[in-house]
C-alpha cells in the first residue's frame, strides 16, 4: 500500500518502516510498551529525551512507590559464560576530534537537585551509584579485580602529560556553587567517607595504595 505522505507519521517499505516526519509525534499512552526483540537495534543521529527539564515546575517523569524507575536496561549472560572481551550494559562515549577551547563535558551525568527546603531525610541519596551484589557464596579468585566504581586514565598509544598548572585524577571530590557549606557539631562533611553496614565483617583496608604505584602515597597540602 502506498505511503500516505500527507500525514506526519507513515509507513514505507511495505509497512516494514515507520517514518515520523518533521513535526510528527508518537505518543505511548499509559500502559503501553515498546518492545525491542533480541537482535533489534534502535539507532540514529538524533537526541532522545524523557520528560522535560525544569527546576520550578513538575515536568519530569513522575516517580512513585509503584513506578520507582524511569529507564531500565537489563542484561544477562543467557546462562553461557562470557569469553574474553570488554562488555558494557550502558555506554556513554564522547569522541573529540579537535581540542575543546573551554567548557565542561561529562560522558555520563548523574544529578539530584533539590528545590527550596527539600531537605534530605533519613535514607541514602547519591548522584551515581555502583555496586556489586551476590545471591549466594562468591569468591574473588586470584587475578580478579572487582570494583563497585572504577576510575581509569588510559594512555592508549602515546604520552599523557599533565602540564604545569594542570590537574588530572581518576577520582575527584569538590564543593561548588555560590552558597556556603557548614558542618554542625556531630555532623560529617567529607570528601571521602568509608563505613560498613554488613551483619559481619569490616574493610581489610580503609585506603590501600599498591607498592610503586604512586610517587607520594598520600599528599596533604596546607590545611587549616
Amino acid at each position: 500500500m502506498a505511503a500516505d505522505y500527507d500525514t506526519a507519521v507513515h509507513t514505507e517499505q511495505g509497512g516494514a518502516k515507520l517514518v515520523v516526519a518533521s513535526g510528527g509525534e508518537i505518543e505511548f499512552q499509559s500502559g503501553s510498551t515498546l518492545d525491542l526483540q533480541a537482535g533489534s537495534t534502535m539507532s540514529g543521529g538524533g537526541a532522545m529525551s524523557l520528560g522535560a527539564l525544569s527546576s520550578t515546575t513538575q515536568l519530569g517523569v513522575p516517580l512513585s512507590s509503584s513506578d520507582t524507575s524511569v529507564f531500565d536496561v537489563f542484561a544477562d549472560d543467557n546462562n553461557v559464560a562470557l569469553t574474553n572481551a570488554v562488555y558494557t550494559v550502558i555506554r556513554g562515549r564522547m569522541m573529540f576530534f579537535q581540542p575543546p577551547t573551554a567548557g565542561s563535558l561529562y560522558s555520563v551525568l548523574g544529578q539530584i537537585k533539590c528545590y527550596d527546603e527539600a531537605d534530605f531525610n533519613p535514607g541514602v541519596f547519591a548522584g551515581v551509584r555502583g555496586y556489586i551484589e551476590t545471591v549466594d557464596d562468591m569468591d574473588v579468585k586470584s587475578g580478579a579485580k572487582v570494583w563497585a566504581v572504577d576510575g581509569c586514565l588510559d594512555a592508549a598509544l602515546a604520552s599523557y602529560t599533565v602540564k604545569s598548572g594542570g590537574i588530572s585524577a581518576a577520582f575527584h571530590a569538590e564543593l561548588t556553587g555560590a552558597g556556603t557549606f557548614t558542618q554542625d557539631s556531630g555532623g560529617i562533611l567529607a570528601g571521602l567517607y568509608i563505613d560498613e553496614t554488613v551483619t559481619s565483617g569490616v574493610w581489610g583496608y580503609g585506603v590501600y595504595i599498591a607498592a610503586d604505584s604512586a610517587t607520594y602515597g598520600i599528599y596533604i597540602s596546607d590545611c587549616a
